[in-house]
């Protein structure tokens, strides 16, 4: 079988999973990690029938995670051509608030480990292999609050573009993505908050502020594929305009 095969870090969660979800649909088969095996295990039932799914339980941190990971995605399907750097907590603090391990936690996860992940996936992928980088629109703007998480971040908006510049040549794209807040489990607890609604939810300029996990995933699934030859070393921005305007909607202009 010579489909595709995507290798997506934390794919059990809400952007990972939409992520495998969009994929399937054109027939890429998913090399799925996580460091729970619950969710690998829901998503690989979801997508029976649809398309092969084989699941590695890991953490992204590990030092052995990504060689174990590229060996194993070999191991089941004989070829790698997507990798998708999704794996990350998504739980910042103010710089003054973070403490060594949890910089050390942000910095491991939002950048060393996507670049250990691409740097051993690189050397096997050919000729209109992609990689999608996971970042924020927190990256792309100050923003109180945020710290060494939206760092990080940027870093992996840099990483992009470097390997765009040193794969392109050899026919491997590399792009990322900014999303805006998504609702999912990992954003769930912070909806009720004022401050979060006041300076994430209030000053978006559609009608809705938030935006669906299925919103990253069908953008993953575009950047991977054929229609997105072109477009390589870009950052796609999806976060209703956030990052993008100096908006405020009704109700905060009315207090």
């Amino acid at each position: 079988m010579n489909a595709a095969v995507a290798l997506i870090t934390g794919a059990g969660g809400g952007l990972g999973s939409a992520t495998a979800s969009w994929l399937a649909k054109s027939g890429t088969r998913i090399v799925a990690t996580g460091r729970s095996l619950e969710p690998l295990q829901k998503l690989k039932a979801a997508l029976a029938g649809i398309t092969e799914v084989a699941i590695i339980q890991q953490d992204v941190l590990s030092q052995d995670a990504p060689a174990k990971a590229i060996e194993f995605a070999l191991g089941q399907f004989g070829r790698l051509d997507y990798l998708v750097n999704n794996a990350g907590p998504g739980y910042p603090k103010p710089l003054a608030e973070t403490s060594d391990e949890l910089m050390d936690l942000f910095i491991g996860a939002h950048l060393r480990a996507p670049a250990r992940f691409a740097r051993e996936a690189l050397p096997i992928m050919k000729p209109g292999g992609s990689i999608v980088n996971i970042s924020s629109c927190l990256a792309l703007r100050g923003r109180a609050g945020v710290g060494v998480y939206a760092a990080a971040k940027a870093g992996l908006i840099g990483l992009t573009k470097q390997i765009a510049v040193e794969f392109g040549p050899k026919g491997i794209r590399c792009n990322a993505i900014a999303p805006g807040v998504i609702t999912t489990a990992m954003s769930a607890d912070r909806m009720g908050s004022a401050p979060f609604r006041r300076t994430m939810l209030e000053t978006v300029p559609l009608p809705v502020s938030t935006g669906q996990p299925d919103d990253i995933g069908a953008a993953v699934a575009y950047l991977c594929s054929e229609q997105a030859r072109f477009i390589n070393g870009h950052v796609l921005v999806i976060d209703g305009g956030w990052s993008e305007t100096h908006y405020l909607n009704a109700d905060a202009l009315a207090r």
